[in-house]
């Protein structure tokens, strides 16, 4: 997204101040899942809702950038918006004004905290104790990718072009830069969705299906590099990605990716399947009553 440069609709505002203010919202309604089933779903529910519209603004941003990826990334209205808002708050209540490229960073940041609230509620919601192990390495996942949005945010208003794993740390420009960016985003993205619904839907996790997994996590690792690479050239000036001493193995190690990949290998597995809620619940039951476990 451009700087801004026009002004800004009220109804941009609006929408930058409901973002904002979802944030501790959604952080008190994940908290009193702990105690409240009903708060738990709301919240669970709400993480599903945001992160699978993120998801499908990346997919989308992908098939576009497939027909032209030379051109400018792909922002549907609504993120337009929202963006224009989330920039002229910060210019308007805080005193953040110049800073190129704001107002798309503060929107990942503020929907990549949403999510992880979303997260946070599978992780300590009283519906979903027998989840608590796979939400986990989802939880770790989503905060690693978060960690990610305030290093590039902070980059931004320290003056800097963003800085960080998806921008292989500043050293590629142009296409190269978006076509990066694209494709980093769309795998986290996708891989994070994926790890929550596979805890939110399966809590357990057998030794083949682990494996798997790590195995896809390490491979998708790869498709941001390789894309921009082969797929653009390189700005002039600039080196090719895979000539780029060094920094291509650092984004691809400190990255959720990898962070999340070495959980899971230390993750247990099980040999049968899950027991359901209502499973759990007939134990307790006949366990508080009879004192034997059934």
């Amino acid at each position: 997204m451009e700087h801004m440069t026009h002004e800004v609709s009220t109804q941009a505002i609006l929408l930058g101040w409901i973002l904002i203010s979802a944030i501790p919202l959604l952080l008190v309604v994940a908290l009193l899942g702990i105690r409240v089933r009903l708060f738990a779903w709301l919240a669970v529910a709400a993480g599903v809702a945001l992160q699978g519209f993120h998801s499908l603004e990346h997919v989308i941003q992908v098939v576009f950038w497939g027909r032209d990826p030379y051109a400018a990334p792909y922002m549907s209205p609504l993120a337009k918006q929202a963006a224009a808002g989330l920039e002229s708050i910060a210019a308007n209540t805080f005193g953040f004004r110049d800073f190129p490229t704001l107002g798309m960073e503060l929107l990942h940041l503020v929907g990549n905290t949403l999510f992880l609230l979303g997260v946070l509620a599978l992780l300590i919601g009283t519906p979903f104790s027998n989840r608590r192990g796979a939400a986990t390495i989802a939880f770790v996942f989503e905060g690693t990718h978060l960690l990610e949005h305030i290093i590039l945010t902070s980059s931004v208003l320290n003056g800097s072009p963003a800085w960080g794993s998806s921008t292989l740390f500043a050293n590629i420009s142009g296409a190269q830069l978006s076509t990066h960016r694209i494709w980093w985003h769309f795998v986290m993205n996708i891989a994070a969705l994926a790890l929550f619904l596979w805890a939110l839907l399966r809590p357990g996790l057998t030794t083949t299906a682990r494996n798997i997994t790590i195995g896809l996590l390490i491979s998708v690792n790869f498709l941001p590099v390789l894309v921009a690479h082969f797929s653009v050239e390189a700005a002039t000036g600039y080196p090719s990605v895979l000539n780029i001493l060094g920094a291509p193995i650092i984004a691809l190690a400190l990255n959720p990716v990898t962070f999340t990949a070495l959980l899971l290998s230390q993750v247990p597995t099980r040999t049968t399947p899950p027991k359901s809620d209502n499973e759990e619940s007939d134990t307790e039951e006949i366990t508080n009553t009879t004192g034997i476990t059934k």
